[in-house]
């Protein structure tokens, strides 16, 4: 089930109590056959209580809760027993903190005692002393070798210092457009030189021309995308919860909303005790006209689900009789339900 803010707040109204009568009906109905509905009202329901345990509600929220919701012994059990769990859970979160905390300052004492303890016995310091000479006196002479390291760079006024000498690159004489002579001319000036014919077009206009586009490329452009033209969706079966008997508390009928697009119906029968392995069902109209049957029907935790497709179901009023078999193979009456259909 989506989790949305309606959703939340018709869940609270519940747990307050604050719904009316009919639209508590209509819920509790929803969340009978609709498994993910219940499982986030028992989610709902420890929140609050944990919310309210824990401190997290403003005064409004808490005064709030205090009124409406422990108005049960069982509510009240579960408060009172999350308190105690949350309690023992923050102590045993400050005990584990404890016994971190003491772990880490016995640690650190036990490596300081061992360091410390190096230096107590005689033969460790002995060579605790030794070590410290030997860094003093290495110390000592490398700071004495280092002036030796320090070289100067004399210079001999007897030796002659010869320069090398350095090459100078003249630079390539450019070529400028005016300089460029004709292919006769140079021909003429050197007449071992044989001349090469040249392409009439010149190079610049072969460069600049942009090639043609491809006519399959405009082929591709034109042909048309073929649309999938979207399959009539049909719409969801609905289901409706009966309870044993002609008429639910108040005298209000039970109402089925059938879509026109659905293939049926479910009806969800409640019973109140499972008296037999095998049912059938046998759904007539107002006037007592046999319009479908059902044999081998098993309930499941008192509950039957029964599919009525929808070419049987049109706008009226209904009676489903459910029948149950005896040990000896007869068909007994078990329960009648009542509803009406609306399409």
């Amino acid at each position: 089930m989506p989790i949305n803010l309606e959703n939340e707040k018709l869940i609270q109204k519940f747990l307050y109590g604050e719904m009316p009568e009919e639209e508590r009906f209509e819920f509790e109905e929803r969340f009978i056959t609709d498994a993910n509905l219940f499982q986030r009202i028992k989610v709902s329901e420890d929140e609050l209580i944990e919310k309210y345990v824990r401190g997290w509600m403003n005064p409004a929220e808490r005064s709030e809760f205090e009124q409406n919701f422990p108005t049960t012994a069982k509510r009240r059990e579960r408060i009172e027993f999350s308190r105690q769990l949350f309690n023992k859970i923050e102590e045993q979160k400050q005990k584990s903190v404890l016994v971190k905390k003491n772990e880490r300052i016995t640690a650190e004492e036990s490596v300081w005692d061992k360091l410390t303890g190096l230096f107590l016995t005689p033969k460790t310091a002995m060579a605790a002393a030794f070590a410290v000479l030997v860094v003093v006196f290495g110390s000592w002479i490398l700071y004495q070798n280092l002036g030796t390291l320090k070289t100067e760079v004399v210079k001999n006024q007897n030796s002659d210092i010869s320069e090398t000498p350095q090459r100078t690159f003249s630079p390539t004489p450019e070529i400028s457009p005016e300089n460029i002579k004709p292919e006769s001319e140079n021909n003429a000036e050197n007449p071992n030189i044989e001349s090469v014919e040249t392409p009439a077009e010149n190079t610049n206009e072969l460069i600049k021309e942009t090639p043609k586009p491809d006519k399959t490329d405009e082929v591709i452009k034109q042909t048309p995308v073929l649309k999938k033209t979207p399959t009539p969706q049909t719409a969801p079966n609905p289901v409706l919860a009966l309870f044993a008997g002609t008429l639910r508390s108040g005298g209000k009928n039970n109402v089925l909303k059938l879509p026109e697009n659905a293939k049926g119906a479910v009806l969800l029968l409640n019973l109140e005790s499972i008296d037999y392995k095998i049912y059938r069902a046998e759904l007539t109209d107002a006037d007592g006209n046999l319009l479908f049957q059902k044999d081998g029907l098993k309930a499941n935790k008192s509950k039957i689900n029964l599919f009525i497709p929808a070419d049987k179901l049109t706008k009226g009023d209904y009676l489903l009789k459910l029948y149950g078999k005896n040990d000896s193979g007869e068909n007994e009456s078990a329960a009648d339900f009542q509803f009406r259909v609306n399409r």
